[in-house]
């Protein structure tokens, strides 16, 4: 009687600890060149499942010619992951997660925004919601987006959130093509 419930707390503080003892350590990243394309293809296969149960689809347009990107690919699959999971869970009924995508050259660097239709973020949260420990959920560990965070800007990109005109939230993350210590090691 009390084991299930037992179980999922233990689950649950696995958790905790998982992403207490994450942010304990230095973001150490392998950069390797990247299609992202098939970062995302594949994240969205992990939760495409979960997400079509609840009425939740997927819209993707990402140009053909985007970059090949340098980063960490590991960590941009729990990137978009953690991304998409906050999607689905912050959409209670059917909707739609986009991924749109851009190469923007005076940057020399990807823009990806992944867009919901889910109820969206209240102004006076928004800058609280890349926080540790931050959540507004129920079950939620309050870690799912501070990861996100840190893995964008360990890698040297950027992350934001902005209001979906069409309701919902927009994350915008700038990925560089090559780290700014990565490209001044080659001109070397």
């Amino acid at each position: 009687m009390y084991l299930p419930l037992l179980l999922r707390e233990v689950d649950r503080i696995n958790k905790i600890i998982e992403g207490l003892l994450y942010f304990s350590r230095p973001c150490q990243t392998v950069p390797i060149p990247v299609d992202l394309h098939r970062v995302i293809q594949d994240t969205m296969m992990l939760i495409r499942n979960r997400a079509e149960h609840q009425g939740i689809s997927f819209t993707v347009n990402l140009p053909d010619d985007l970059p090949q990107l340098q980063l960490d690919e590991e960590q941009y699959k729990q990137v978009f992951l953690n991304l998409f999971l906050n999607s689905v869970q912050a959409m209670e009924e059917a909707g739609v997660i986009g991924v749109y995508g851009r190469y923007l050259p005076a940057e020399d660097a990807v823009e990806v925004c992944v867009v919901d239709t889910g109820p969206g973020i209240p102004d006076q949260l928004k800058h609280k919601v890349f926080d540790p420990f931050f959540t507004t959920k129920k079950t939620g560990t309050g870690l799912g987006l501070a990861v996100v965070h840190r893995l964008v800007t360990a890698q040297g990109g950027r992350i934001s959130l902005e209001d979906n005109p069409d309701g919902g939230a927009v994350v915008r993350i700038v990925i560089p093509r090559v780290r700014k210590e990565n490209r001044e090691n080659a001109e070397r």
